[in-house]
């Protein structure tokens, strides 16, 4: 077997996209991503903001990969919120000057909206429900 020829054909073949992207938690102005890790050889991740209305892609990040983990998460922060975001998460490969940086020929996509800047989580609403009651009740004893 001929292992540079091997070496050769891995390297000229575009990184699969990533799989099982989804968004494990968004707030109204950031978002965490979570993916699967694709089983082809790639260096790390690009991600992509598509703008809803024309699909413009405007580049978020260019995350090297950190470990050999098939499940990689990550945040983007700094969103407006209440928008709805298209975000596109694709897979590269750098062979360090052989040949020209490969990048996946398809890319994960997720959608998702943001929350309202004025809306409280139900936890922090309890929380201030308990503190009025509390001191409802010590200043009326």
């Amino acid at each position: 077997m001929n292992l540079n020829r091997l070496s050769s054909y891995f390297i000229l073949i575009c990184p699969e996209a990533p799989s099982g992207l989804f968004v494990s938690s968004v707030t109204h102005v950031s978002v965490s991503l979570t993916l699967t890790s694709p089983s082809s050889p790639h260096d790390g991740y690009e991600l992509y903001k598509l703008d809803p209305t024309d699909n413009h892609r405007a580049l978020v990040s260019n995350l090297t990969r950190e470990n050999n983990g098939m499940i990689y998460e990550t945040d983007i922060v700094g969103l407006v919120p209440a928008t709805l975001y298209n975000v596109e998460v694709g897979t590269f490969l750098n062979a360090e000057g052989s040949f020209p940086m490969q990048r996946s020929e398809e890319n994960a996509t997720v959608t998702f909206m943001t929350g309202n800047a004025g809306v409280q989580s139900p936890e922090s609403t309890m929380l201030l429900i308990s503190l009025l009651a509390y001191l409802a009740t010590v200043l009326l004893i």
